[in-house]
């Protein structure tokens, strides 16, 4: 199964136009709510990271890389980015922040088809892609390939339809004739997709749980 397979599929973020990726940056995160958001989904991240995952000095894969939301947190973690994006002016916008310099560097493709050899990195974060394939297969297929070049560790984020936003997204959409944008799954629908790619669920962790759908889960490739 291929993204382009995927008949409910959202297009992603592609544009390889640099400004376009500035202004992005410039306006996202950047409301009061959004930017408490964006600090407790970076403490969420740190928390399943440190406590439960990684060690100092591990490689670790960041796909997608965006503009380079979590790189400080990486760094500052004691981790070795590798930034990874579907989208060459991502990728290059991380490239000019300071944190490329404590990194491995920059690839650009897709989840689907990581340009990287099996096992290559320790771990790997996938933050706010998997919501937006409505195909259980593609989110397995995404998991498994993201599975593939990790040896140890795999954090991935998804969005929790026991959710209160969850919820009320969906009665938004309903009344005005629309389909959700966004995949919305439970806790188990995501563990057992997860376990159809040969990964384990370690843990899950929510930024605000019950108030907003996006979730975290640490996993581990199966042996």
């Amino acid at each position: 199964m291929s993204y382009s397979d995927d008949p409910d599929y959202q297009p992603l973020f592609k544009t390889d136009n640099g400004k376009v990726v500035d202004a992005y940056e410039g306006r996202r995160y950047t409301g009061r709510s959004q930017g408490l958001l964006d600090r407790r989904e970076r403490a969420c991240l740190e928390k399943l990271v440190r406590k439960r995952a990684a060690a100092p000095g591990q490689t670790v894969l960041d796909m997608p890389c965006g503009y380079g939301r979590i790189a400080p947190l990486l760094v500052e973690l004691g981790l070795t980015p590798l930034w990874g994006d579907i989208s060459f002016a991502m990728a290059q916008r991380v490239s000019r922040r300071p944190e490329a310099q404590s990194g491995i560097g920059q690839l650009v493709g897709s989840a689907e088809q990581i340009p990287l050899a099996t096992n290559a990195v320790d771990g790997a974060t996938c933050i706010r892609l998997i919501e937006h394939f409505k195909l259980g297969q593609s989110r397995t297929d995404m998991m498994r390939e993201l599975g593939r070049v990790v040896r140890r560790w795999l954090v991935v984020s998804f969005y929790d339809g026991a959710s209160i936003h969850g919820k009320t997204k969906r009665l938004a959409c309903k009344l005005r004739g629309k389909k959700v944008a966004v995949a919305m799954q439970s806790r188990a629908s995501f563990r057992a997709e997860a376990d159809a790619a040969g990964l384990d669920v370690v843990a899950f962790h929510a930024p605000a749980r019950f108030v907003h759908a996006h979730t975290f889960a640490l996993l581990t490739p199966r042996e």
